[in-house]
C-alpha cells in the first residue's frame, strides 16, 4: 500500500477509535466520499458503524418534483445538450469523477432508513432511525448526499456532521459544482470539508484547497481537481481529531456565514448556454485556423552584486539588471540551484532534450567573470528529472532531484563532485514535485509538494528527521499550502539576515507563472508559520510568461523564465 493516504491511516495516539456514521442518498457515492469510507476501513483509529439511506439501499426514491415542469426542460435544452456532449467527448474525464458503488461496504454494516423531506434532495428521518443514531453515539456523521445537511443531525454527532463542499465555501451547494467557475471566467476553484455543529456550532471550514480553474466547454473538466485534491480531506482530519484532539483541530477553524447549507438550484436557460458556448466556440476555431502554437523556451538569468536580494526588492530597476542566457538550441534550460564547494561555484540546473522528450541534470560552472562553463550531464535516469536540490550535509554533497515519475523521492549522493552521483535510498513512497531540503537547528527539514492523485493538485507537506536517510516524520501543520498559488516549491529555502526565506511559485493560470516569497516565522517540530512577502510578476521582463525558480549564494542571484 503507498500513496498520500498512507501518511495518514495510522495514529499512535491511545484513544479509543472514532465512531463513523455515513448519511447517503444512494450507494453510488463522490469520489470523494468513497474514498473517506476506504480509508476509514483500512485506519487503525476509526471505523464504520451504520448508514443511513432512503428506501432501500439498492435505489432512490425521488420526489416527482424534483425533476421539474415540461416547460423547465424546453428552456434548459441548451444545457442538457451540452452536458450530453461532455459525457460523450471526455469519457476518461467522466470515469474519473463519476460515482462509485460502495455496496459491499454498506453491507457489512447496519442500515438504517431516511425518507425525502422536499424535491431538492433534503432528506429525513423517521423516529427509530433517531432514536437507533442516538444509540451509536457517533463521533462524526459523514453527509455523502448532495442535499443540505439537515438540521437534525447536527446534535447526533459528538464532533459534527461533516460534508465536502465543491465550490467556493461561501457559496451555497450548487446543483452544477464546478460550473460557475468556468462560466465566470474565475482563476480559482475551490473544495472545501464543511463542519456542521460539533463544539463550536455553527458551520466552519475544516480544511480547503484552492485549484487553477480548468477553461473550457466542459464541466466535467472543472470537476476533475477539485474532487480529486479531495480525496484525503475526510481521513487526514479524522486522524488529526484522533491524534491531537478536539482542542488542536478547532484552532485551524474558519467560521462561515448562514446559509452555507442552502442547495442552489441551478436555472441555466438556453439563451445563458449559447452566451457561455459561441465566444468559447469563437475562440477554438480561430485557434485552429492559426498556425501552430508557438513553442516557450525556459531560460536562466543572473545578477551579481545587488544591494538588496530579489525578496527584499522586486523593483523594476533591480530586476532588469539580470542577464538572460540563451537556451540551447535542443531544448531548454530550468529550475537552477547553486553550490559552492572548495571555492568553487557550480550552478545545477535541469536540462531538456526536446528529441528525448525528458529532462536530465547538467551542471555548470560559474566562472569569476560570470561567464558559465558548457553545461554537462550529471545525472540521467529513464524518467523525468528536473530541480536538483544540492545541499551539503555531514561533509557530503547530497542532491534531492525531482523525480515524480518514478513516484518516489529519491536521494543522491555526489561520488566524484560535481559529475558523479549513486542513488543513496527512497526518501517517501510518494509522488511528488520540487521536493526541498534544508538544515535548520540540527534537524533535517523536507519541504514536499504531492501531486497525488492528479496532476496540479498541489499539497504541500513538511516532513523533518533526525537523519538524512532515517524515519522522516509528517510535522503536524502539513498541508501547510493546499493552494495552487503558493503550494510548490521553486528554490532553496534561504538564510538572510538571521531570516528565513521559502520560494514557491504560482501555478495559477498555469504552471509556472508567478515567483513568491514567504518569510518563514516559525519552524520546529509542533509548528510552522509564514507569511508571503514579495511576488515577481514575469511581466517585468518583456514576453516572459513565466518566473519559477530562485537560487542565490553570496552575490550570485539565479532565476529562471519562460519566454
Amino acid at each position: 500500500m503507498a500513496g498520500l493516504e498512507t501518511l495518514f491511516l495510522r495514529s499512535a495516539a491511545d484513544a479509543p477509535k472514532l465512531r463513523i456514521v455515513a448519511v447517503a442518498d444512494s450507494p453510488r457515492l463522490g469520489r470523494p466520499e468513497a474514498a473517506a469510507l476506504q480509508h476509514i476501513q483500512q485506519s487503525n483509529f476509526a471505523t464504520l458503524v451504520a448508514v443511513v439511506l432512503p428506501g432501500s439501499a439498492s435505489g432512490r426514491s425521488l420526489p416527482s418534483g424534483r425533476v421539474g415542469s415540461g416547460q423547465m426542460l424546453l428552456h434548459q435544452l441548451s444545457l442538457r445538450a451540452l452536458e450530453a456532449w461532455d459525457r460523450r467527448a471526455y469519457p476518461d474525464i467522466q470515469a474519473l469523477i463519476a460515482p462509485v458503488d460502495c455496496s459491499d461496504v454498506f453491507a457489512r454494516v447496519p442500515n438504517l432508513s431516511a425518507e425525502y423531506a422536499d424535491s431538492c434532495g433534503a432528506l429525513a428521518f423517521p423516529a427509530d432511525t433517531m432514536a437507533a443514531l442516538k444509540g451509536l453515539s457517533p463521533d462524526v456523521i459523514l453527509h455523502c448526499a448532495p442535499g443540505p445537511v439537515p438540521d437534525a443531525l447536527i446534535p447526533l454527532a459528538r464532533f459534527g456532521v461533516w460534508s465536502i463542499h465543491l465550490g467556493e465555501p461561501t457559496d451555497p451547494r450548487s446543483s452544477m459544482p464546478c460550473f460557475c467557475e468556468v462560466r465566470d471566467g474565475r482563476l480559482l476553484s475551490s473544495v472545501a470539508l464543511l463542519l456542521h455543529g460539533g463544539p463550536s456550532g455553527g458551520v466552519h471550514v475544516l480544511t480547503q484547497a484552492q485549484v487553477a480553474t480548468e477553461h473550457s466547454l466542459f464541466r466535467s473538466k472543472n470537476c476533475v481537481r477539485p474532487s480529486l485534491t479531495a480525496l484525503t480531506f475526510v481521513i487526514r482530519k479524522l486522524h488529526d481529531l484522533h491524534q491531537r484532539g478536539w482542542e488542536q483541530l478547532a484552532q485551524g477553524l474558519v467560521a462561515l456565514p448562514p446559509g452555507t447549507n442552502d442547495v442552489r438550484r441551478e436555472n441555466h436557460r438556453n439563451r445563458d448556454i449559447v452566451k457561455f458556448m459561441a465566444p468559447r466556440i469563437a475562440r477554438r476555431a480561430v485557434n485552429l485556423a492559426r498556425r501552430p502554437p508557438s513553442t516557450f523556451h525556459w531560460r536562466i538569468a543572473l545578477r551579481f552584486a545587488s544591494a538588496s536580494k530579489l525578496f527584499e526588492d522586486a523593483s523594476l530597476a533591480g530586476l532588469a539588471a539580470f542577464r538572460w542566457i540563451r537556451p540551447p538550441q535542443r531544448g531548454y534550460l530550468a529550475d537552477p540551484f547553486l553550490l559552492r564547494r572548495q571555492g568553487r561555484l557550480w550552478l545545477f540546473c535541469e536540462e531538456l532534450s526536446f528529441s528525448e522528450r525528458k529532462g536530465s541534470l547538467v551542471c555548470m560552472e560559474v566562472r569569476p567573470d560570470g561567464g558559465l562553463s558548457d553545461p554537462v550531464r550529471v545525472l540521467d535516469r529513464p524518467y523525468h528529472l528536473s530541480y536538483p536540490a544540492v545541499f551539503e550535509a555531514e561533509g557530503e554533497v547530497f542532491m534531492i532531484p525531482e523525480t515524480s515519475q518514478s513516484g518516489r523521492v529519491e536521494l543522491y549522493r555526489a561520488v566524484d563532485f560535481p559529475h558523479s552521483w549513486a542513488k543513496v535510498c527512497d526518501l517517501l513512497p510518494i509522488r511528488a514535485v520540487d521536493s526541498t531540503p534544508f538544515v535548520f537547528e540540527g534537524r533535517f527539514w523536507l519541504f514536499v509538494t504531492a501531486m497525488e492523485p492528479v496532476e496540479a493538485s498541489y499539497q504541500l507537506l513538511l516532513f523533518h528527521s533526525d537523519r538524512l536517510d532515517g524515519a522522516w516524520t509528517l510535522h503536524p501543520s502539513s498541508p501547510l499550502s493546499l493552494d495552487v498559488r503558493y503550494a510548490r516549491s521553486a528554490g532553496a529555502i534561504v538564510s538572510h539576515d538571521g531570516k528565513l526565506y521559502r520560494p514557491s511559485q504560482d501555478c495559477a493560470p498555469y504552471y509556472g507563472h508567478k515567483l513568491n516569497f514567504h518569510e518563514i516565522t516559525r519552524l520546529d517540530p509542533r509548528g510552522y508559520q509564514e507569511r508571503l512577502v514579495q511576488t515577481i510578476d514575469p511581466d517585468a521582463w518583456p514576453g516572459m510568461r513565466g518566473v519559477h525558480t530562485y537560487a542565490v549564494c553570496g552575490d550570485l542571484e539565479v532565476i529562471d523564465g519562460q519566454k
